[in-house]
């Protein structure tokens, strides 16, 4: 960045050929010559913290700083950098859990996924994933990657090729989550093996390479085509007013569910009531070939089960082909007279 360029965590070899590691500090080259580091152009901003230095990355004027547990936001825009911001816990244990995107850096570490705007630092997981569950997944060295093409971001858990992960989408805000039950075991490959950091071509394809015992074998990322399993719960919705008991009465749900070539199964759709596990349905079923947005009412099929309720919950799940979107769902509910 500003036709320098900036390296962390170094060794340092002098004139008589001794090793010196400066594991918490930068240096920077001479302007226009990448190649050129001298004895006395370093940045330190945080020394002797009993962290070291696991990867770089830079947005506008702003170098990022990432250690182990802490990051370190670097005011680049005079000739002196300066420190301009710290945040506590959002370090990554290396490089390959940092990437770029089209809208700034985002990185994973056990405590979430962060986007760096160029502004501020935003907890991408909050309010959305629960914070126990990720960590459960993530594990200790998660890996990220941008697809252009989609504007999908790529979490691998863990750093062997492991059978979880997450995509966030940076058009809609929202996550899936992926995992492997087949015979393979695994979500990125059959084996196992451990996998390289993921990289973003020129043509928008995010691919690896990954360790397949006497050989090293490319992976690309490809998004489905076929039909796909999902699993959408909306939250327990009280109406604001957890108190008093309700009749709900129709559900309009409006989406698109049209079928190729490769995909023609059709969700289930079930409400839950007063933040149970029993799962109640509909008097119909979702239907396909709506191209376009297509809006349908469904009724309990049983009223009783939903006339004397605090809460209630709407899930779609099953499989179903990937090009299923949902625009809005709105429940007519009656409230009933408090005695």
């Amino acid at each position: 960045m500003n036709r320098r360029a900036y390296v962390g965590n170094v060794k340092v070899t002098d004139s008589a050929n001794k090793e010196i590691k400066y594991s918490d500090r930068i240096y920077k080259s001479e302007p226009n010559k990448v190649d050129l580091f001298t004895e006395l152009s370093y940045v330190d901003v945080a020394v002797n913290d009993g962290e070291s230095i696991t990867a770089l990355a830079s947005f506008g004027d702003i170098l990022l700083q990432f250690k182990e547990r802490t990051l370190y936001l670097i005011n680049c825009t005079q000739e002196i950098e300066y420190l301009e911001d710290t945040a506590k816990f959002r370090g990554v244990w290396g490089q390959a859990a940092v990437c770029e995107t089209d809208s700034g850096i985002v990185w994973v570490n056990k405590f979430g996924l962060f986007l760096f705007d160029g502004r501020e630092v935003t907890p991408l997981i909050e309010g959305k994933i629960d914070p126990d569950n990720w960590n459960s997944i993530i594990g200790g060295k998660p890996m990220v990657g941008f697809t252009p093409l989609d504007r999908k971001v790529l979490v691998v858990g863990d750093a062997d090729a492991g059978s979880k992960g997450f995509t966030y989408s940076l058009k809609s805000k929202g996550f899936n989550f992926m995992t492997h039950t087949g015979a393979s075991g695994n979500l990125f490959n059959s084996t196992g093996d451990d996998m390289s950091n993921m990289v973003s071509s020129n043509a928008g394809i995010l691919s690896w390479y990954q360790d397949s015992g006497s050989n090293i074998t490319e992976y690309k990322w490809d998004t489905a085509t076929d039909d796909v399993y999902i699993d959408i719960q909306t939250r327990d919705q009280d109406f604001k007013d957890p108190a008093r008991r309700k009749m709900v009465k129709n559900v309009y749900l409006t989406y698109k569910l049209s079928e190729n070539e490769n995909g023609t199964s059709i969700p289930t759709i079930k409400y839950l009531t007063n933040g149970g596990s029993t799962e109640y349905a509909f008097d119909a079923a979702l239907q396909k070939n709506h191209g376009d947005w297509y809006t349908q009412t469904l009724k309990p099929n049983v009223k009783s089960q939903a006339s004397n309720v605090y809460s209630f919950q709407i899930r779609i799940y099953g499989v179903c082909f990937e090009g299923f979107e949902i625009n809005d769902i709105n429940v007519v509910y009656r409230d009933k007279v408090l005695k």
